[in-house]
């Protein structure tokens, strides 16, 4: 079972737990932020491979009225080791997805500020986009 004591936020809904269940199947581990912005708050979930933080979940996705399951986080610079939450500059959502086999439409950038965010639907969509990454860190 998912170990969540120190998470803070709104229970997982059954979307959120099948894709939980999914991660953990695939070997991807799940834990808290180490801080949040309240003191004492944990209200994001952190998805790693290894020691690589490669997506992230929180009730705003998952339990919106058009849901996600996660957030994607990128390369950053080329490096498989590194993340970033925001999409790389010139970034296309259909090429993206061709590139990976998936349906562009499980796919939604989400505009905040001055940085965009890649939300994935799906939890068949996220677990392939993750495998891939989890393979390129692998491969590094």
């Amino acid at each position: 079972m998912l170990e969540l004591s120190c998470y803070t936020g709104t229970p997982l809904n059954r979307l959120a737990m099948d894709f939980v269940q999914a991660l953990k199947a695939a070997r991807f581990t799940i834990g808290t932020t180490p801080q949040g912005p309240v003191p004492g708050q944990r209200k994001t979930l952190r998805i790693y491979w290894g020691d690589v933080w490669v997506a992230q979940m929180k009730a705003d996705l998952w339990g919106a009225a058009d849901p996600f399951v996660c957030l994607y986080r990128f390369e950053k610079n080329g490096s498989p080791r590194k993340d970033v939450a925001h999409v790389p500059h010139g970034f296309d959502k259909r090429e993206f997805a061709k590139r990976h086999g998936c349906n562009p439409e499980q796919l939604h950038v989400r505009k905040d500020g001055k940085e965009s965010y890649l939300l994935v639907r799906d939890s068949e969509t996220a677990l392939l986009l993750l495998r891939d990454r989890a393979k390129r860190i692998n491969d590094a």
